[in-house]
């Protein structure tokens, strides 16, 4: 999968520089899918992974403390990042 949006990580991993290891991984993951629906992204990403329908999914890290919102083409093979934020945990 090609990644965009990348520009939205820096100041999120510099306001929250424990979460740069943990998003790294979460799109290492992401880069090396070829996701062609909703239940590709389950089998790669497992529970972390919750989609929210029209191709967005939100993503938490595997320390839960962090999530992607992205949006996914999966015909052009292509994630959006929209947001990245704390999980909350209520």
């Amino acid at each position: 999968m090609d990644i965009i949006g990348r520009h939205l990580l820096p100041d999120f991993c510099q306001r929250h520089p424990d979460s740069e290891s943990a998003l790294r991984g979460v799109l290492a993951i992401i880069a090396a899918a070829e996701w062609r629906g909703d239940d590709d992204t389950g089998r790669n990403l497992g529970s972390a992974v919750t989609p929210m329908g029209e191709g967005r999914l939100t993503i938490v890290d595997p320390g839960g403390r962090f999530r992607l919102i992205v949006r996914v083409n999966f015909t052009r093979q292509l994630v959006h990042i929209l947001a990245v934020e704390e999980a909350s945990h209520e």
